[in-house]
């Protein structure tokens, strides 16, 4: 009779951590178009995952450069509310700039696996259609993901 299978090999429990050059603490999105040509630009919430799918914990979020109202400033991508009006970002300097960068400070160094973007319910033309992602990992900022015109 033929041999049998050698079972799988076991994952090791718990999960080992990442290699440290994966993790980060700081991470930027640049946005540089949405969907309508010369419009601001708003988001309604971001979470970023890591490899296990859990949200990542966000230390502070800031937009250089950018132009919010009190109300809409870019803390409320990171404020947990995922539908309602009255919790978005709003950065009106998109449209003189042609771009627009969220930075995000994370509360420790973990690693990034995916994310997620809500859009904001009043406009579709102020949705983000190209932008890119970054880390900075060794004094510089790494390109991890870039979306072109969706």
């Amino acid at each position: 009779p033929p041999a049998k299978p050698a079972p799988p090999a076991r994952l090791p429990y718990p999960p080992s951590s990442p290699p440290p050059y994966l993790l980060s603490t700081a991470y930027k999105f640049v946005f540089t178009q949405t969907r309508g040509a010369g419009m601001p630009l708003h988001l309604q919430e971001i979470v970023l995952y890591g490899p296990t799918g859990e949200p990542l914990k966000v230390a502070n979020v800031s937009n250089p450069g950018g132009l919010s109202k009190p109300d809409e400033g870019p803390e409320r991508v990171f404020d947990g509310i995922r539908n309602g009006m009255r919790s978005k970002w709003v950065d009106e300097a998109m449209q003189i700039k042609g771009n627009s960068t969220l930075l995000i400070m994370l509360e420790s160094e973990e690693q990034l696996s995916t994310y997620e973007l809500f859009r904001a319910r009043k406009s579709l033309q102020r949705d983000p259609k190209v932008w890119q992602l970054y880390r900075w990992h060794d004094a510089t900022w790494q390109l991890l993901n870039q979306q072109d015109a969706l």
